[in-house]
């Protein structure tokens, strides 16, 4: 066995003793940080959940949401249309994006034709 070199003097350690300062428990400022969080977690969860019900997709509604509409209406081709007017001839209004002609469709009844005009020439 080894004998330590170390010897201890008579000297006595006296223990560092720490004080803290008890800080006072701030109840107001832990309220105002818990409860936004709460909040955008709610709006969080509440974002997510109608996120998923909108893009939730059942057989009938995708059907639905993708036919066409029923109207009384009937679409016309260009070619139609410069018929009716007589090649756009009668003009009876005009507007900042369209020309208004007076036209007659084949079963005589009379139209208003809106033509667009060119947005290249502006």
């Amino acid at each position: 066995m080894k004998k330590s070199n170390f010897h201890c003097s008579g000297t006595t350690v006296t223990p560092i003793i720490r004080s803290y300062e008890n800080k006072p428990d701030n109840k107001i400022l832990r309220f105002l940080l818990i409860i936004p969080c709460v909040i955008g977690f709610i709006e969080i969860i509440c974002i997510v959940f109608f996120f998923w019900i909108k893009t939730r997709k059942s057989p009938v509604s995708a059907h639905q949401s993708y036919s066409p509409a029923v109207t009384p209406f009937r679409k016309f081709t260009y070619r139609e249309l410069k018929k009716a007017s007589r090649n756009f001839r009668d003009e009876i209004g005009r507007g900042g994006a369209s020309i208004v002609y007076k036209g007659r469709l084949a079963d005589n009844r009379v139209a208003a034709i809106k033509k667009l005009k060119s947005m290249a020439n502006k």
